[in-house]
């Protein structure tokens, strides 16, 4: 199958990831607290001793607490730019896990800011539809961005903290539905038919799972389920009120 890989993304279009999502390139000048790629994280030893700085740092009380915000954190800042760009621009970003680093600035450099960390990439491979189509295209993009980066590091968050995969594909999940559905009936024909695909109908095994991991968190399998995922409360709880005095907006608890 041949893809268009000598793409790039536009200045406009950087701007635009880079406003909504944080997308940056490395800075070598950033004072920072901390860094780790997330291909070290797929080191049991590596992720463990991670998961435990960071659990400390933002204030979680636990490994599955840290994992949890940490699953959240990595969606908002690679997988939603991710599924934006490729619904949006007809661009697919594929860094590889080695790429993309978790970094914590210095709060003394940068006051006010957040404690979860940032992702800055120091290599980002773009790929645009070839000759073999856009659904060969959109199928390879959800192999190598799921199967081969999303789900190993999700695994290994997974088995280290001892939180269930389940939560963590849910808190993907809030990330990329709204983005995928918001405004369903207004947005283009090619939007409406990629939330579909990504969020219901893709071949499980493009995500390396024996089961869709979106499939169970639609309210219903059709158009109008579809139309009301980006809004839907959550099945699971990704345990942030153990570390705050609020519940997340979407959260289950409360009603149980």
């Amino acid at each position: 199958m041949k893809l268009n890989e000598d793409q790039a993304l536009t200045s406009t279009e950087w701007q635009e990831l880079a406003d909504d999502y944080g997308l940056a390139m490395y800075d070598e000048s950033r004072p920072l607290l901390r860094q780790i790629a997330v291909s070290e994280l797929l080191h049991p030893r590596l992720c463990a001793e991670y998961l435990e700085w960071l659990a400390e740092y933002i204030g979680a009380p636990s490994l599955r607490v840290a994992a949890s915000m940490l699953a959240k954190r990595y969606g908002y800042l690679l997988i939603a730019p991710s599924v934006y760009a490729m619904t949006a621009y007809d661009k697919a970003l594929l860094p590889d896990p080695s790429q993309c680093l978790l970094v914590t600035p210095d709060p003394a450099a940068e006051p006010g800011r957040t404690t979860f960390p940032d992702l800055a990439l120091t290599g980002l491979k773009v790929v645009s539809p070839g000759p073999a189509g856009r659904m060969a295209w959109r199928e390879s993009w959800l192999r190598e961005l799921f199967r081969d980066h999303l789900t190993p590091l999700l695994q290994s968050l997974a088995a280290v903290s001892r939180t269930p995969r389940a939560v963590l594909w849910e808190n993907i999940y809030v990330r990329i539905a709204p983005l995928l559905t918001e405004v369903f009936d207004e947005a283009p024909s090619r939007r409406r038919t990629d939330a579909a695909y990504l969020l219901a109908d893709a071949a499980p095994e493009l995500f390396g799972e024996r089961r869709h991991p979106f499939a169970r968190f639609v309210p219903q399998a059709d158009c109008g389920g579809l139309a009301a995922a980006g809004s839907a409360e959550r099945l699971t709880c990704c345990f942030y009120y153990e570390m705050s005095d609020e519940y997340c907006r979407k959260c289950p608890k409360p009603t149980q």
